[in-house]
């Protein structure tokens, strides 16, 4: 009975009319183009309130390039390599806060030229028409703006308005910070383009950059920064990535101002290259500046063992001697030669063993090459434990200081320590038997020698002396143009495959248009 209640008043039910669903909705279209209107007024707000970013990126190569002039004759510098571990490196290297400070440092990211906009201060940065260049050590007024504007004549007025009576400053120079006093209210001064300004909170010059015009009345901003505060900004901009962990590394940077992307991401790449290629160079460097050394102190020599010879000629009327002479005289002077050669070695393996004894590290060693050193044994070990002491010094600069690594490394190069003393040993005991034998030789034509006039044995010893230090001359000039030309030929590790540049960049953020849809 119930269900038969049921299925009658089901039949009667009238249906759902769509069609006065529709037209009741529709009296409210007051309400629909009220929202609408809202929501696009408060999108139209948000548009053009926001600053657009982009992004633009740069892309390098890690090679392991080695000098091109290169050949085994060569020892003046030491070839290792294998990519394996470098690209790992450079990373970590990108990423370190003293690179960092290298490129905000030179590019002077902590000024900051802002001009107003409708809703704000925009970074013009390149498009300002004047540069500052500040007093050296001297401290600037931290996140304050001042107002410069353009009078004519080279005139400018500077404007502050400080609300504290003490302000934070940084010396930019040594990134020291302090506080100044000030009054507050609004401050004015009228100054001079390309002219010092000494203020309380400014300390520079303002001059007009090239390429670069402006109007009188034209208002521009200047702001400093915090020097650490934009360090960490940067580098946490920076992105690396390195693809199926090839040779190549992709560095890209999200920022407002595509002319800082551009010099920021060129100007970290730059650094990069320029110090891997010194601590690449470092061995041929340090060799260098011993070889100059040395070449100072024998040009001393030969300069007064030739005015000597010169003098004793003149004063003894002695200007040819006997053939017989001359011959044995020659052959003392080989011998001396040798003699000098075979010094010179031990004398650069006790400079090397307590170099080894008391150093911790083991990239200042001259090349082995400058003493005449040839032992295979020799020349391997101090190429393997510099290469490792280089590899060392570049996780220093961004690697915590109780990583395993340094463990690691600091056993290979005690290893190659120890069996480099070994080494030492042994070369030392064969030229001692060999400089025994040599002064033999040297005995028997000075006795010979003894046999002559005093004064022919006086100028045949001046000869010998300023042959002596004629030939070690010759040798470490020789040497000198040979690293100059191998430091010359170096390359760095690090190629440029694509320079990060400007090329038409569209902002990242969400299509304006799009927001207008949704």
């Amino acid at each position: 009975m119930n269900d038969e209640f049921e299925l009658l008043e089901s039949q009667n039910q009238a249906p759902f009319d769509i069609k006065a669903f529709l037209i009741r909705a529709l009296s409210y279209w007051m309400w629909f183009v009220l929202c609408i209107g809202l929501g696009v007024f408060i999108v139209y707000q948000q548009n053009i309130r926001k600053q657009q970013s982009y992004r633009l990126s740069t892309q390098i190569s890690v090679e392991d390039d080695k000098n091109p002039l290169f050949t085994s004759n060569t020892s003046l510098t030491f070839n290792w390599g294998g990519v394996s571990g470098k690209v790992k490196t450079i990373m970590t290297t990108l990423k370190s806060r003293s690179h960092h400070e290298k490129v905000v440092d030179s590019l002077a990211f902590y000024i900051n030229y802002l001009k107003q906009s409708r809703f704000r201060k925009d970074e013009i940065y390149k498009a300002a028409p004047f540069k500052i260049d500040l007093t050296p050590n001297t401290y600037q007024v931290l996140n304050h703006p001042i107002k410069i504007s353009f009078l004519g004549e080279d005139k400018i007025k500077l404007e502050t308005n400080f609300e504290a009576t003490t302000l934070a400053t940084q010396n930019f120079d040594t990134k020291e910070k302090d506080e100044i006093a000030v009054t507050n209210g609004l401050k004015t001064y009228v100054e001079k383009l390309n002219t010092p300004i000494n203020l309380p909170f400014f300390k520079g010059i303002v001059s007009q950059r090239e390429k670069r015009t402006y109007n009188v009345g034209d208002e521009y901003f200047i702001l400093f920064k915090d020097f650490d505060a934009v360090v960490r900004n940067y580098n946490s901009k920076l992105k690396i990535d390195n693809p199926t962990n090839s040779s190549i590394l992709n560095l890209s940077m999200t920022d407002y101002n595509t002319s800082k992307i551009v010099d920021y991401l060129n100007k970290c790449v730059e650094i990069l290259r320029k110090d891997q290629l010194d601590k690449k160079n470092l061995f041929v460097t340090n060799t260098i500046a011993f070889i100059d050394k040395q070449l100072a102190r024998e040009k001393a020599k030969l300069t007064s063992r030739a005015d000597s010879l010169n003098n004793y000629r003149e004063q003894n009327k002695i200007f040819n001697l006997d053939e017989e002479s001359l011959q044995i005289n020659e052959k003392l002077s080989q011998f001396e030669i040798e003699r000098d050669n075979i010094n010179r070695k031990l004398a650069y393996y006790k400079s090397l063993r307590t170099y080894l004894e008391t150093s911790n590290s083991f990239t200042e060693l001259p090349a082995p090459s400058i003493a005449g050193i040839d032992d295979v044994n020799i020349l391997n070990n101090i190429s393997k434990i510099n290469a490792l002491s280089v590899q060392k010094s570049k996780y220093e600069a961004s690697v915590r200081s109780d990583a395993s690594i340094f463990t690691d490394l600091n056993n290979q190069i005690d290893g190659l320590k120890s069996v480099l003393l070994e080494n030492i040993s042994s070369a030392t005991a064969g030229l001692r038997r060999e400089l025994s034998f040599i002064g033999g030789k040297i005995a028997q034509s000075t006795s010979k020698i003894r046999k002559l006039p005093k004064n022919q044995q006086q100028i045949l010893t001046i000869q010998r002396q300023y042959a002596l230090s004629e030939q070690t001359y010759n040798l470490f000039l020789s040497k000198r143009g040979e690293a100059d030309i191998i430091k010359s030929a170096n390359v760095s590790d690090i190629q440029i495959i694509d320079t990060a540049k400007d090329t038409g960049a569209i902002p990242i953020d969400l299509k304006l248009s799009a927001r207008y849809v949704f």
